[in-house]
């Protein structure tokens, strides 16, 4: 293929670390968020630990347990550097005087415990092997423990760790606010720690477009976290891939206010117009490559693509669909399909709606490790690789390339109208 002479490298980084370069017309570019200019955290474990040496609104550690106490660490599954922040925070608690057989990592269903091996070189190995580990599992009803009604009067279920701990610590990742499915510091607790009927509810296709029933879902994190008596949490601000940009521990509603600040300013981003092509990519390991984070980014790129515009999403995707993507295949009829898939509690059943209202608008072709056939029975276009990318690029006047899609917020300035 012969390329322009006036072409320029644009390049974007997807799935573990694989580097798509791609020839652009620069005059075509209207954007490169490809990668967040700030830079990230080079000792996850100190900022961990510094974080929570000095929380913000809270007593520190040494002060608020007493050896003998059970600790409890919840550690959300999008959590990134995952065995760093563990290892902060067992150096934390046991300078504060905790016994590390006291301590228990409780790791919610989307996190593999394979996640945690490299803690093993990061603390002491007698530490490491004193310390807990145990999964989460919204299907067994042993492990899990009725804590009470909501104001809405739906039952709050959690695990039994959670349940008989003297402190639970909550770990997560914040997220912009109208980030599609985000319900706040709290929701990396409830539903992820809750039983499987609550955890189908809140994640519901319904729930995470509707931004009346994102914030309804909310409150009942809100809730549910001080029902457990929850006032200390940790939080981190994301960078690119598997890196951290910020570490803030503390009591919840400073650690939200503070927090929110910082990850508005990495990650939503305003555009002066509307782009006819979004490249957008989802860079990290096979747990962040998810037809949630799928969602995510599409999400971010049809709040500001032109009309009859696209959307290339470069994945390293490997998942089979789901019931509500299945259905999306199979039916023929969108008004069919839509009512269908609000009903579907399905993991993918928010893929499948922003999928389905997608397709009016624009066209979207999907890179990843699916077949052709069931990327093309769900309505996308089929892409092997940067050639047929750079083909596209060039049927369109403007491009934006978007790094860490499912990161992001995307909103167009209208202060100039």
């Amino acid at each position: 293929m012969l390329e322009s002479p006036d072409a320029m490298n644009a390049s974007l980084y997807y799935g573990p670390g694989t580097l798509l370069t791609i020839d652009l017309d620069p005059a075509c570019l209207l954007a490169d968020l490809s990668r967040l200019s700030a830079r990230s955290i080079d000792d996850p474990v100190a900022a961990v630990s510094a974080a929570l040496a000095d929380p913000q609104g809270y007593p520190s550690l040494a002060r608020a347990t007493v050896p003998g106490d059970r600790i409890v660490v919840a550690m959300a599954d999008d959590v990134p550097r995952q065995a760093a922040v563990v290892a902060g925070i067992v150096h934390s608690l046991v300078e504060a005087n905790v016994l590390p057989e006291d301590i228990t990592v409780l790791l919610s269903g989307g996190v593999d415990a394979c996640e945690l091996q490299g803690i093993g070189d990061l603390l002491p190995s007698r530490l490491a092997a004193e310390v807990h580990i145990q999964q989460h599992d919204p299907l067994d009803k042993k492990n899990l423990a009725y804590l009470a009604a909501s104001k809405e009067n739906k039952p709050i279920y959690f695990n039994r760790l959670l349940f008989d701990a003297d402190m639970v610590l909550p770990v997560g990742c914040l997220r912009p606010q109208a980030s599609l499915g985000y319900l706040g510091v709290h929701g990396s607790l409830f539903p992820a720690f809750s039983d499987q009927a609550t955890l189908q509810r809140l994640r519901a296709a319904g729930g995470s477009h509707e931004a009346v029933q994102q914030r309804r879902h909310a409150r009942e994190a809100d809730e549910a976290a001080w029902l457990l008596g929850i006032h200390l949490i940790l939080q981190v601000v994301p960078g690119v891939g598997d890196s951290l940009l910020h570490v803030l521990a503390g009591e919840a509603n400073a650690v939200a206010q503070h927090g929110r600040g910082l990850c508005e300013a990495a990650w939503v981003h305003r555009l002066s117009d509307s782009p006819q092509l979004v490249i957008a990519a989802i860079e990290g390991a096979d747990h962040v490559q998810t037809w949630e984070n799928v969602s995510r980014a599409l999400h971010a790129a049809l709040a500001v693509t032109a009309d009859h515009g696209a959307i290339v999403l470069c994945t390293d995707l490997k998942r089979t669909p789901g019931p509500a993507l299945q259905r999306l295949a199979s039916q023929p009829d969108d008004s069919i399909a839509r009512r269908e898939i609000l009903r579907d509690r399905s993991f993918d059943a928010p893929a499948a709606l922003m999928l389905l209202d997608a397709r009016p608008r624009v066209d979207v072709f999907l890179l990843s490790g699916l077949s052709e056939d069931t990327v093309e029975d769900l309505g996308l276009g089929y892409l092997t690789g940067p050639e047929q990318i750079v083909r596209l690029s060039r049927q369109y006047p403007t491009c934006l390339l978007l790094g860490d899609a499912h990161r992001t917020m995307l909103e167009l300035d209208h202060t100039e109208d």
